[in-house]
């Protein structure tokens, strides 16, 4: 009998019949550790499922109802883990100037803010999906702009954007590959907006430990950066972690602590169900928002390139792609349980 190969990739598909709708989704498993990755790359290539079993006991780390319907009956941008591109969080009115040319996103939240990039609710394509020897279990998938129709009368900037899901010991690494297609000069900012779970009930959220080594955030009006930075202090200084408990955020933090790898490391630890989560981020996220909003178990980690509205802003935040430049960026997600 041949053994179990310890990673594995399948695909189930999942039929809603209210909606007369089916999608595909890719589950990447660790079988040793009984831990699932679940994707699904037509739903803006979103995470719908991470979590482990432990003795027939399913331990969620990402906040995501349990039935799709749910999900597409109000915003796919509010569960899993959005994906940022080409700008992270707002800009007001959708306006935006590039190398002296004018610029409009179509506003797609209720104060008439274009909030969040456009391509979180867009299909992706599949590249592959692999169990390389057996070491990772792997799903590369990627969305080309010239073919949303959606996307080119918005930001004409033909792009190819690929991000390559990885689990490996415990660990997820997103690898994102952004390519400028384009013949002139692609402004661009990315981000990733996971909801990581902060407990069942209110009295879990209260053994929840949120640690960000930073030193300064933003301040914000309306959720705009008025383009003042402040030093941390009270329920913003997070640099020593501190409970959830009456501790609500909707912040941009920076000035932040890398470790000695150039990575900056964020640590979300669950004294109830006992384990720690920490989100990591290369050296080209500069910024994160912390969203840990009232009344929900939830909190959200999110490393950005640049910070909201930076292309209004703070323009030297933007990073620019020549034509057929391209550029690499790297986040993982580690847990300890």
């Amino acid at each position: 009998m041949s053994q179990k190969s310890r990673y594995q990739v399948k695909s189930e598909k999942i039929v809603i019949e209210n909606l007369n709708l089916s999608y595909e989704k890719f589950i990447l498993i660790d079988n040793f550790e009984q831990i699932y990755l679940e994707i699904i790359p037509a739903l803006g290539s979103n995470i719908f499922g991470f979590y482990k079993i432990i003795e027939g006991r399913q331990i969620n780390f990402i906040y995501v109802p349990s039935d799709l319907e749910t999900i597409l009956t109000q915003k796919i941008r509010y569960y899993g883990n959005p994906i940022l591109f080409p700008f992270p969080n707002r800009i007001p009115n959708g306006n935006f100037i590039f190398e002296g040319k004018s610029y409009h996103f179509r506003p797609n939240f209720r104060n008439g803010t274009a909030i969040h990039g456009l391509v979180n609710d867009k299909p992706w394509q599949v590249e592959e999906s692999r169990q390389p020897n057996h070491e990772a279990a792997i799903l590369t998938t990627y969305l080309r702009s010239q073919e949303h129709s959606k996307i080119l009368p918005q930001f004409p900037f033909p792009f190819e954007i690929k991000i390559k899901f990885q689990l490996k010991d415990k660990n997820i690494r997103l690898s994102t590959s952004i390519k400028n297609l384009g013949g002139s000069n692609m402004p661009m900012g990315f981000g990733i907006h996971p909801y990581f779970v902060a407990g069942i009930n209110s009295n879990e959220r209260d053994g929840c430990i949120l640690k960000i080594p930073a030193r300064e955030y933003w301040e914000l009006q309306n959720c705009l950066p008025t383009g003042v930075k402040m030093q941390v202090s009270g329920n913003h200084d997070l640099q020593e972690g501190k409970k959830l408990k009456n501790i609500y955020l909707d912040d941009i933090f920076t000035d932040l602590i890398p470790a000695a790898d150039g990575w900056t490391y964020y640590e979300l630890t669950n004294t109830i169900q006992n384990y720690k989560l920490t989100v990591s981020a290369d050296q080209n996220f500069n910024h994160v928002v912390i969203y840990a909003p009232k009344d929900n178990n939830f909190v959200c980690i999110e490393p950005y390139t640049c910070i909201t509205n930076a292309i209004n802003i703070a323009p030297e935040q933007i990073i620019r792609l020549a034509p057929n430049d391209s550029i690499k960026l790297d986040i993982k997600i580690y847990i300890e349980i």
